[in-house]
């Protein structure tokens, strides 16, 4: 019952953050929506376009909207048509003073969320950026988006039957019209300000959204004066997700009034009272509220608010806002693609056969010119009634990402097998379960007796790869320096087919055939030592792994040559090699 309570007034939470977005886009920014698609998100929405009705201009797009149509230009067919310049409006200027939807927001590129941002400063309309990032640090909202909305809506743990929508009409415009006549006092202001430096919230924004909010809420209720629950409610639906410290607990002794301290009602402090209406019966009646009460009413608000295990970071000394998945690595290096990949603007630059002419802008960017270049050739009777010159052409810019492919050379010698290669193939599983979650390929390599096999080719099969982990032999002796030579050429390789590989060795290190295959402890370790030194200039992330008893310091020399990080593999501990692979990544 208790939950069903909570997930309710969510709910209301996230319905009056609607109404509140309609009326004051200008003053409060829009919502940072972070929720996956389904049934209750599109309940939101219903209810939001139902109250609005066609009283204000409502749009959504897609985050691949290009430049032309979001801030407007030469209108390329009328130009053509009627000969004359004509332009066309931008969806950024036409959404004015309305709300505009952005799907798929974590996937917003840089140079657009620059566009955006420009033109939300600007005209000021209200935006919903609806977030689906779950477990991908690198897709999520930016930072400069996020600053510029007041709320957060979370609905992913709500059902459809606890979000019932009410059929709610609002003159939008006219409750509009009303918010200049609001007026904040000074000891809100105070209480505000003080609270928001006490949560570790040090954004201008954040208090004008909370001071904003409080008006609108006053407005929305019909009233032309703050209550002190009018700003209660909003620094918390404001503040609640900005909070990135806790402030300390006043002592007992702070708390009980000193008893020399005159309690008169013509003091400084009761003039900077706020007045509270509380409807009881149809009767108003009205209490004062101290600054260093409001503070404390809008901290234990916004504390409230915010869910337990959050409080645990925080008292860590972890951010509210920071993401969950900051150790899930990255998935591969991103490259300037010529024919595919994600689309970028494109661009004025030296022409190149390789790459694809935007031919729209190419020819947005000759009209303007025509005139002169039709003047400078009327001696000349050409058909040709559009002259394009070497300098209008723009070039489609794309940007990869390219597969992270990690190879695993596993030692399968007899020294291994006798010792830790339980343990070795236990911290290949938890790094193949890791490799599934980033979206990346994975190959095996095992060394043993005197040969190298690639045992598993490159792979997003998880099932595959533990199979092939499982029946992998153990004995024979260890050509370590032969491992080495053969992973690297390997990974150069699949370097050239635009991937990037992730090497983890995983080896007691002790090498006793040399690359000419001939059994030796002294020269299998300096040909080890001479491979690594080669392998040192490709520039490759390699992480080394000892799955000895305790540390090897001519492994780590290996590792040292060859710019591998080095790792000792702890007794019933394969999670430290996550770890580490983690933090190679990053």
């Amino acid at each position: 019952m208790l939950a069903t309570k909570t997930q309710q007034n969510k709910w209301l939470d996230a319905c009056l953050i609607a109404q509140l977005i309609a009326i004051n886009p200008r003053g409060l920014g829009g919502v940072w929506f972070k929720s996956s698609a389904g049934p209750v998100r599109d309940q939101w929405f219903t209810f939001l376009q139902n109250m609005i009705a066609d009283q204000i201009p409502y749009r959504k797009i897609p985050p691949q909207t290009d430049e032309l149509a979001l801030m407007g230009g030469i209108d390329i067919f009328q130009t053509l048509q009627l000969q004359k310049k004509v332009y066309s409006q931008g969806i950024l200027e036409q959404i004015n003073e309305g709300i505009l939807v952005l799907t798929m927001a974590e996937r917003l590129e840089r140079h657009t969320a620059a566009l955006i941002t420009q033109a939300f400063d600007l005209n000021q309309f209200g935006l919903i950026a609806i977030d689906e990032s779950i477990h991908s640090e690198e897709e999520q909202l930016l930072p400069r988006i996020q600053d510029r909305l007041a709320f957060m809506i979370q609905l992913d743990d709500l059902s459809y039957k606890d979000c019932q929508i009410e059929d709610i009409q609002i003159d939008v415009l006219k409750i509009r019209s009303l918010l200049a006549n609001i007026e904040i006092p000074e000891v809100a202001l105070e209480a505000i300000i003080t609270a928001a430096n006490g949560l570790g919230i040090h954004s201008i924004r954040a208090i004008s959204f909370a001071i904003q909010a409080s008006k609108s809420l006053a407005v929305l209720r019909g009233s032309d004066e703050l209550s002190s629950e009018d700003i209660r409610t909003a620094t918390r639906l404001v503040f609640s997700h900005r909070v990135t410290t806790l402030p300390k607990e006043k002592s007992e002794e702070e708390n009980i009034p000193k008893e020399e301290e005159p309690q008169n009602d013509s003091s400084p402090e009761s003039q900077d009272d706020i007045s509270q209406d509380h409807d009881s019966s149809d009767q108003q009646s009205q209490t004062t509220i101290s600054k260093e009460q409001l503070e404390d009413m809008i901290i234990e608000a916004s504390k409230a608010y915010l869910p337990q295990n959050i409080l645990e970071l925080i008292n860590n000394g972890k951010s509210s806002s920071g993401s969950k998945n900051q150790e899930q690595g990255k998935v591969g290096e991103q490259k300037k693609g010529a024919q595919r990949g994600l689309r970028l603007p494109s661009r004025q630059v030296k022409f190149d056969r390789s790459k694809k002419i935007d031919l729209l802008k190419t020819i947005q960017a000759a009209i303007p010119w025509q005139t002169i270049r039709t003047s400078q050739q009327k001696a000349i009777n050409s058909p040709v009634q559009l002259k394009i010159q070497a300098q209008d052409i723009y070039l489609k810019q794309f940007m990869q990402r390219s597969t992270t492919v990690t190879l695993f050379v596993v030692d399968a010698s007899g020294s291994s097998a006798k010792e830790r290669l339980g343990e070795a193939k236990g911290a290949v599983e938890l790094l193949l379960a890791q490799c599934y979650i980033r979206r990346d390929q994975v190959a095996m390599m095992t060394f043993r007796a005197n040969k190298v096999d690639l045992t598993l080719a490159p792979t997003r099969s998880l099932v595959r790869a533990k199979r092939m982990l499982t029946a992998m032999p153990g004995g024979g002796g260890t050509p370590l320096a032969k491992a080495i030579q053969s992973s690297v050429l390997f990974a150069k390789d699949l370097r050239k087919k635009g991937h990037t590989p992730l090497i983890i060795f995983l080896t007691d290190g002790r090498a006793n055939v040399s690359l000419a295959g001939i059994g030796g402890r002294e020269q299998a370790y300096l040909d080890c030592l001479q491979v690594a030194k080669n392998v040192a200039s490709e520039n490759l992330q390699i992480l080394f792994v000892d799955t000895s008893f305790k540390v090897q310091e001519s492994n780590q020399t290996i590792a040292r040559q060859m710019n591998a990080k080095y790792i000792l593999l702890p007794q019933g501990k394969s999670s430290a090699v996550v770890q580490a692979t983690k933090t190679l990544l990053t």
